[in-house]
C-alpha cells in the first residue's frame, strides 16, 4: 500500500497505473486534474505548492530533486505523464538560470525516469513561444510546419525539451507529444503579470466601474485558448492509443487586443480597458490549430459564447 497526503486526510492507494500531472496546482494543471478525475482517471498531482481543494490526491515536492522523483516513481506505476510544471515567461526572463534548472533540468530528469520506468506516454506542456515572434502580416496563422525559432529564455527552454523528447520517442518508443499552448484565458489565473486573462471573465458582471489592463498595444494580435479547452485537448491526447504527430498547436482564436476590449466593453459598459506600449513579442500573433482539431474532431467553444455564458448564468 502507498500513502500520500490528500485534501482531507491521509489516503492509502494500492500500487497501480496512474496519470501523473506535474504543476497540478497551477492554472492549467487544476483544470486538467479536475477533468481527468471527472472522467474516472486515476490521477496524482505533483506541485511545489500543496492545494487542499485539488480534485485528486496531491504530492507536494520539487521536481528538481532527484531523490523526490525517484521516490515518486518507486511508489506509483504511471502509464502517462502530463508535464505542465514550468517557470513562466516573465519569471524565466528575470531568472534565466532558474528557468534552465526548472524548465530544462527537471523536464529532462522526468523524461529519463519515464523511459526507465516504461511510461507509455509523455505529454509535454510546451508553448507557442517555441516559434518565436511571427507577425500576422508576414506569416499568417502559424501552423506546426513553421520551423521553431525561439528568441527568449522561455521559448528556448521549451524547444530544448521538445528536441530531447523527440529523440527519446525515436530511440525508446515512448509516445512523446508536445502541446504548444497559446495564451490561456479563463477564471483562476494566479499570474500577477497576466491578470487580464482571468479578469475578462471575472469582472464581466461588475456593477461598478472596473478597469482591465492588457500589457500590449491596442493593435497587437494575440492567439487565445480557454483553459477548459486545454484540459479537454490534454484528455483526448491521454486517451488516444496512437497520435499522428509529435507536435500540436492548441486550437486558438486570434484576437486583436482592441477588438477584444471593445467586445467586452459592449457586454458591460462598467468595464474600461487600458493598454500598454509593448509588442506581444516572443510568440506568433496568430496560430493555426487545425491539425489537432481535424485529427480529434475537436471544436472549441467560441470565446464570445463563453463570455455570453458568464453574463447569462455565471459560467467561465
Amino acid at each position: 500500500m502507498r500513502v500520500i497526503r490528500s485534501a482531507s486526510c491521509q489516503l492509502a492507494y494500492e500500487s497501480r497505473e496512474m496519470i501523473l500531472v506535474t504543476g497540478g496546482a497551477g492554472f492549467i494543471g487544476r483544470q486538467v486534474c479536475s477533468l481527468l478525475s471527472a472522467h474516472g482517471k486515476d490521477v496524482v498531482a505533483v506541485d511545489r505548492n500543496f492545494v487542499p481543494a485539488l480534485s485528486c490526491p496531491t504530492v507536494q515536492g520539487d521536481l528538481s530533486s532527484n531523490d523526490f522523483l525517484a521516490e515518486l516513481f518507486r511508489k506509483y506505476s504511471f502509464d502517462a505523464i502530463i508535464h505542465l510544471a514550468s517557470l513562466l515567461n516573465t519569471a524565466s526572463r528575470k531568472q534565466p538560470h532558474e528557468a534552465m534548472r526548472v524548465n530544462v533540468g527537471s523536464s529532462l530528469s522526468l523524461l529519463k525516469l519515464a523511459v526507465q520506468f516504461n511510461v507509455l506516454k509523455f505529454i509535454y506542456g510546451s508553448s507557442i513561444s517555441a516559434y518565436g515572434s511571427k507577425r500576422y502580416s508576414e506569416y499568417g496563422e502559424v501552423s506546426e510546419s513553421e520551423p521553431a525559432a525561439p528568441e527568449d529564455v522561455y521559448g528556448v527552454s521549451k524547444r530544448y525539451v521538445e528536441i530531447v523528447g523527440e529523440n527519446y520517442r525515436q530511440q525508446n518508443n515512448i509516445q512523446f507529444i508536445a502541446l504548444r499552448i497559446s495564451t490561456v484565458v479563463g477564471t483562476g489565473a494566479a499570474n500577477t503579470s497576466s491578470e487580464w486573462r482571468s479578469e475578462i471573465f471575472e469582472k464581466l458582471k461588475v456593477s461598478h466601474q472596473a478597469q482591465i489592463s492588457i500589457p500590449y498595444r491596442a493593435n497587437e494580435m494575440i492567439p487565445l485558448t480557454h483553459v477548459e479547452d486545454v484540459a479537454e485537448i490534454t484528455r483526448r491526447l491521454v486517451e488516444a492509443e496512437q497520435v499522428s504527430h509529435t507536435t500540436y498547436n492548441t486550437p486558438s482564436e486570434n484576437w486583436r487586443c482592441s477588438d477584444l476590449a471593445n467586445y467586452i466593453e459592449s457586454l458591460n459598459n462598467n468595464i474600461e480597458f487600458t493598454f500598454g506600449h509593448s509588442d506581444a513579442g516572443g510568440f506568433p500573433q496568430a496560430i493555426n490549430g487545425s491539425r489537432f482539431a481535424e485529427e480529434f474532431d475537436f471544436s472549441p467553444i467560441q470565446l464570445k459564447e463563453r463570455l455570453h455564458r458568464v453574463i447569462k448564468d455565471g459560467g467561465s
